[in-house]
């Protein structure tokens, strides 16, 4: 079965026995979908647990609120301290072993890298894919009508590639591309390559992203995480919440009691903007300010110290760097705010759907064959750019 290679991969094992200790093998095999073997590992130190496996084994095990944060913490820093030991083992390993050639070592350093590469990386294509280059960044994605494929649009070559599915949620930002799995839940990121996306998460009520973080809500609401793409690591900042949205403006929730927070940047900083405030009604950060459209009538509001009514009602609502867009609920055409209270301009006509990103906004057509593009002020005549079917369009409103 082998041994722990390092003191922290011993404790981080004697946190994952006393955590198991009384889950028989066959209900983690069922409710972790893996293999037996594969905990008899994590058990004994011989292979470190992911961290996605053990942040959902200590949030089954520990259903008090305080002590499930305190337990997810200790967890991390065990979890961390492992992986820091593991690398820098396989380091003095290769290190010390003079009869090694440069070449070879340089050889034993590239298998390393492989290794830890293929164990985080989930591939998604049934068959196997030759290598292919890295992409270059784009700025419209979609997911196709039956849910089944992420399509990228690629501008150089006006064409639509498919770089993964089935997906149930699509988030776009400069802290990358986000799926949700819409049979497990899980949170997946695309690795700038068709088929090749990363898992980053388990499942959550709900999932926002900004300039360059990923947010998180627990499935049972009452933890917020933020995901950084630098250290790839969660962190608990928050909770409980019955919602949460980004954009370029931040992060903001509404906690249980109905109040309106903004997220301060720091663990467990935030700061009340409203107390009347609905979890059912839409609410869209654009660059530097909160908009919301009711629930009940559609209106839209903007939010300056107080809400104030600039207009509606709206079926949809959309902001970003072009501006806050929304169609109208009566007309079916598209208006753009002009900074006046009840004062829209004509974008275009019914749409399916509509994504705004920094200077750009796109429409997808009623009957979800194309989608055409509108960029910069003022708009000019519209181009198509899709003539594929799409149940949803989304680009990074952030940016």
């Amino acid at each position: 079965m082998g041994k722990p290679g390092t003191r922290e991969i011993a404790e981080l094992a004697a946190l994952v026995r006393e955590l198991t200790a009384e889950v028989p093998a066959a209900r983690l095999v069922h409710r972790f979908d893996t293999g037996r073997a594969l905990w008899d590992r994590y058990r004994s130190g011989a292979a470190i647990v992911p961290w996605h496996l053990l942040e959902q084994l200590v949030t089954d095990r520990i259903p008090d609120k305080w002590e499930r944060l305190i337990a997810l913490s200790q967890a991390k820093e065990l979890y961390d301290r492992a992986e820091s030991s593991a690398a820098r083992r396989e380091v003095n390993h290769v290190r010390l072993r003079p009869h090694v050639s440069k070449r070879k070592w340089w050889v034993a350093a590239v298998a390393v890298a492989v290794v830890a590469l293929v164990a985080t990386t989930v591939w998604l294509p049934k068959a196997a894919q030759p290598p292919a280059a890295a992409e270059p960044p784009a700025e419209l994605y979609a997911i196709s009508t039956d849910m089944k494929s992420v399509l990228r649009w690629d501008d150089r070559n006006s064409r639509w590639i498919t770089i993964g599915g089935p997906a149930q949620d699509l988030l776009v930002s400069k802290a990358g591309v986000f799926i949700t799995d819409p049979g497990n839940g899980r949170i997946m990121r695309y690795d700038g390559r068709p088929h090749a996306w990363t898992l980053v998460g388990e499942r959550a009520a709900a999932i926002a992203v900004t300039d360059n973080r990923l947010y998180r809500l627990s499935p049972d609401k009452d933890i917020i995480w933020e995901w950084q793409p630098e250290t790839l690591a969660w962190t608990i900042i928050g909770g409980p919440a019955s919602t949460l949205f980004a954009g370029g403006a931040g992060l903001f929730a509404v906690d249980p009691t109905g109040k309106l927070i903004h997220y301060d940047g720091k663990p467990g900083s935030w700061t009340k903007v409203t107390d009347a405030c609905s979890a059912e009604d839409q609410f869209v950060v654009g660059h530097d300010a909160l908009y919301a459209r009711s629930h009940k009538d559609g209106t839209v509001w903007e939010w300056s110290g107080g809400w104030t009514r600039i207009g509606g009602p709206a079926r949809v609502l959309r902001a970003g760097g072009a501006g806050l867009l929304m169609q109208d609920a009566e007309t079916g055409k598209i208006l753009r705010y002009t900074g006046r209270p009840f004062t829209w301009s004509i974008v275009g006509d019914s749409v399916a759907d509509l994504a705004v990103s920094g200077d750009t906004v796109y429409t997808l057509s009623p009957n979800r064959r194309y989608v055409i593009r509108w960029r910069n002020d003022p708009l000019p005549p519209a181009k198509v750019v899709m003539d594929a079917p799409a149940a949803r369009i989304v680009v990074d409103s952030v940016g």
